[in-house]
């Protein structure tokens, strides 16, 4: 990402820090964080992969989540709205 990481533990847990203009941590605001901070309480995170200002990633059970800057529809949810919290992509 551009200065923020996204980092997956060996727990399945997600974390993330860093700037956090576009809700691009997954935290639920847009306050940035200097030390790793979880994102939810899940522990069935598989993949994950950091763009410029959004972030993606996949479950365990092959969904696929996004949030971040939306501001050229790079999330896939059919809308410009940017998200501060993991957001699915499709239905399963």
């Amino acid at each position: 990402g551009d200065s923020y990481v996204l980092a997956l533990k060996k727990n399945g847990t997600l974390w993330a820090w860093g700037r956090n203009n576009t809700g691009q941590l997954g935290l639920g605001d847009i306050t940035d964080r200097n030390t790793p901070t979880q994102i939810g309480s899940s522990t069935d995170w598989k993949t994950i992969a950091a763009g410029r200002w959004h972030s993606m990633a996949i479950k365990t059970n092959g969904t696929l989540w996004v949030w971040g800057d939306n501001g050229y529809g790079q999330l896939g949810q059919g809308d410009y709205t940017d998200r501060n919290t993991p957001t699915q992509v499709g239905s399963a």
